[in-house]
C-alpha cells in the first residue's frame, strides 16, 4: 500500500510538470523559445510533443502490462475478474464518449471548423480514451491473470510403492498417465470371436529387448505407449475408487518395468467391481476397452477418446465404444490382425 501511494504521488508530480511543458502557458512552454513556434500546421510544437509523449507512456504502459503478463506466476486466490466482453463494451464506450467530449466540450464551443482543428480534437479525444480504455482493461485483466487458468492447481503426483522380492527395500516413482502395453489378456482373446490367439505380446515387455523385425504386424499398425491415466488409483467410469488395491497392470510407476507396463484386458461399461487389497476378479463382461478402467484398459480424462502412440512414433486417437477385436489387433505386435480403422 505503501509503495502504492507513493507511486501516485510520483506519477502526479511529474504529470503536472510535464503538463508545464505541453500545455499553452505552461512554465516549460514559456521557457522554452522554441516549444511555442506552430510545427504541423496550426499546431505548435507543445502541443506535438504532449501527443507524441502521450503515445509513447501508452505504448510503454502496454509494453509493462505484457511483460508482467508473461513473467507473473498464475494464482487461483482472487476473482476471476471481468470478462472480455465486458472489457471490450466499457473500452468501446469509452472511446466514443471521450471523443464526442472532445468535440463537444471544447472544440464545438469553441467554433472548430477547419482540418486542423478537427485533427486536433480526434487526436486530443481518442489519446484521452485510449489512455481509459487501458486502464479499464488492466483492472479487468489483473484478476483474471492470476487466476489464467481454468483448471485447479493440480495436486502433487502421485507415487507409486515398488515392492521387489528377495527382501529388496521398496522404493516409491511417480505414476504417469502414458505406459507401454505389452500384449492382451488370453481370457479376453477368447471372448472375441475369430481373433487369433498365436502371439498376444505387443511391442515392449520386461526385460527383453525389442527388435523392428519381430513387429510383423506392421509398426504404423502396432500400439506401444498407450494412455492409461489415473494410477496409481483405480478409476472406474470416471469415479474414482476410494479403496485402493493392487493393480492387474502395475500402478504406472514412470520408466519403471515391474509397475509401468499394462496389459489389455477389457472390462464391462462400469469398469468392473470395487474391491480393496487384491485385484478384483476378473470381470465375465469384457466389452469395453477404452476410458471404462485404467486398470483393464486404456484410459483418459478427455470425453470419449484416449491416445495411442505407435510403434512408427506416430500417435492416434482411439474412441471410446471401439471394437475391442480392433484394438486387440493393435496391440498385438505379430498376431497377423488385419484392423479395418
Amino acid at each position: 500500500a505503501a509503495l502504492l501511494v507513493l507511486a501516485a504521488a510520483i506519477g502526479s508530480a511529474t504529470h503536472v510538470v510535464w503538463d508545464g511543458f505541453t500545455h499553452e502557458g505552461g512554465f516549460g512552454v514559456m521557457a522554452v523559445p522554441w516549444l511555442q513556434p506552430h510545427l504541423l500546421g496550426p499546431l505548435p510544437a507543445y502541443r506535438v510533443l504532449q501527443y507524441v509523449s502521450s503515445v509513447f507512456g501508452l505504448a510503454v504502459i502496454c509494453w509493462s502490462l505484457l511483460r508482467w503478463y508473461r513473467t507473473t506466476p498464475a494464482s487461483a486466490d482472487v476473482p476471476a475478474g471481468l470478462g472480455w466482453r465486458w472489457q471490450a463494451a466499457i473500452a468501446g464506450g469509452a472511446v466514443t464518449a471521450g471523443a464526442l467530449s472532445w468535440w463537444s466540450v471544447r472544440d464545438l464551443a469553441a467554433g472548430a471548423t477547419d482540418l486542423y482543428d478537427v485533427r486536433e480534437m480526434l487526436t486530443g479525444g481518442l489519446t484521452r480514451s485510449m489512455a481509459f480504455m487501458a486502464l479499464v482493461v488492466l483492472v479487468g485483466a489483473l484478476p483474471r491473470r492470476t487466476c489464467r487458468s481454468a483448471s485447479p492447481v493440480p495436486p502433487e503426483i502421485e507415487k507409486a510403492t515398488l515392492v521387489f522380492p528377495a527382501g529388496l527395500p521398496p522404493w516409491q516413482a511417480a505414476s504417469g498417465d502414458y505406459g507401454p502395453i505389452n500384449g492382451v489378456d488370453a481370457g479376453l482373446a477368447a471372448t472375441l470371436p475369430g481373433f487369433p490367439t498365436g502371439d498376444l505380446s505387443g511391442i515392449l515387455q520386461i526385460d527383453k529387448e525389442a527388435r523392428i523385425a519381430e513387429v510383423t504386424d506392421g509398426l504404423s499398425n502396432t500400439a506401444m505407449i498407450v494412455e492409461i491415466a489415473g494410477r496409481p488409483a483405480r478409476w472406474r467410469a470416471g469415479t474414482k475408487d476410494a479403496a485402493p488395491q493392487t493393480f492387474y497392470s502395475g500402478a504406472g510407476g514412470w520408466n519403471d518395468a515391474t509397475t509401468g507396463n499394462a496389459k489389455l484386458y477389457g472390462s464391462p461399461a462400469d469398469g468392473g467391481g470395487a474391491c480393496s487389497g487384491q485385484p478384483c476378479a476378473l470381470p465375465a463382461v469384457r466389452t469395453c476397452v477404452v476410458n471404462c478402467s485404467n486398470d483393464l484398459g486404456l484410459y483418459s480424462f478427455h470425453t470419449g477418446v484416449a491416445n495411442a502412440g505407435m510403434g512408427d512414433g506416430s500417435v492416434r486417437t482411439v474412441r471410446a465404444g471401439i471394437d475391442a477385436r480392433v484394438l486387440a489387433g493393435l496391440v498385438t505386435k505379430a498376431n497377423g490382425e488385419v484392423s479395418a480403422e
